[in-house]
């Protein structure tokens, strides 16, 4: 799938390609860790995570494996001491 929020929320592994070869094998939470590789392979985050990382851009203390909006939520929520 080239739907990258269905992938975070359903898939267990998830296998990236690029160029006939594979380059990422992991969990949703490892593979979209590696943000420069799913960019260049032409793929995007899933939209929570896209988000998340504008967020820590503009200083959010805010730790990684963000994935759904629900994730978002939660971090956010932990973060903010609520």
């Amino acid at each position: 799938s080239h739907n990258m929020d269905d992938v975070a929320r359903f898939a267990g592994r998830i296998m990236v390609m690029s160029d006939g070869k594979l380059i990422a094998d992991g969990t949703p939470a490892e593979v979209f860790a590696d943000v420069a590789m799913i960019e260049s392979a032409g793929l995007d985050l899933p939209q929570a995570a896209a988000f998340a990382e504008r967020l820590k851009k503009r200083g959010a203390a805010l730790s990684g494996g963000i994935l759904t909006f629900e994730g978002l939520v939660q971090k956010v929520t932990e973060e903010a001491g609520l």
